[in-house]
């Protein structure tokens, strides 16, 4: 079967009250961090519909497939089998063990790290033409965009990934040279998890349209003008 050419695998968890930003909620309340973390990730998904490469939606949890294809009715949502993102059972590792059966190129991204904007994104595929792994630092101890053009396993031999402090950006790229691949790295970006985190993101920068966002962010009382 002849594989497609690029896919940009989006991570998500159902933005419901408690399911997400938990960290956010604590500061402004978890209905409120649910409807944002439903606002940046409708509009990343509106801004990476209609290009070059295909989109997917991978979430963790089978309770939310219904309703998260009424929410993006033009987006396939595939559930990822595993139980974190890292770990024996990765989840990253099931997402690209999958889609590189179908693509010649998969970079997984996270939801809810806003400003990955198209340019980025294209480079990125481009950059896996030259090497076979990408990857981008999200400015604490993880990263938020991994890409690969063949199934490596840089999951699995790390514990499972619940500790946001534990630095798993160094470790993988630690896994990544001891296993001699050729890899480029990306922009770093930030990602979104506390009150100050959202008044750092520059939401009116050339890397797309946040527009469903920046309207939440003027009703709750957080936006700063840049």
């Amino acid at each position: 079967m002849k594989r497609r050419e690029s896919l940009l695998a989006i991570l998500s968890k159902y933005p419901a009250a408690g399911n997400v930003k938990t960290r956010l909620g604590e500061a402004i309340g978890m209905d409120y961090a649910a409807d944002l973390s439903k606002a940046m990730l409708l509009d990343l998904i509106d801004n990476h519909r209609r290009q070059s490469y295909d989109l997917s939606l991978e979430i963790d949890d089978t309770e939310y497939v219904a309703v998260l294809k009424q929410l993006v009715p033009h987006v396939p949502v595939r559930v990822a089998s595993g139980e974190c993102l890292r770990g024996p059972r990765s989840v990253l590792w099931d997402v690209f063990t999958h889609h590189l059966q179908h693509y010649r190129k998969v970079i997984a991204i996270c939801a809810d790290t806003p400003m990955v904007g198209r340019a980025l994104v294209e480079n990125a595929f481009s950059d896996l033409d030259s090497c076979e792994v990408i990857l981008g630092h999200d400015l604490g101890p993880g990263y938020y965009l991994i890409g690969m053009n063949e199934p490596h396993d840089l999951f699995s031999p790390l514990k499972e990934g619940k500790d946001r402090r534990r630095p798993y950006y160094q470790e993988t790229l630690a896994l990544i040279q001891e296993l001699d691949l050729p890899y480029k790295l990306v922009e770093s970006r930030l990602d979104v998890d506390t009150v100050e985190d959202l008044y750092l993101v520059k939401w009116s920068a050339p890397e797309g349209h946040w527009t469903r966002t920046i309207r939440l962010l003027h009703e709750l009382g957080l936006w700063v003008s840049p």
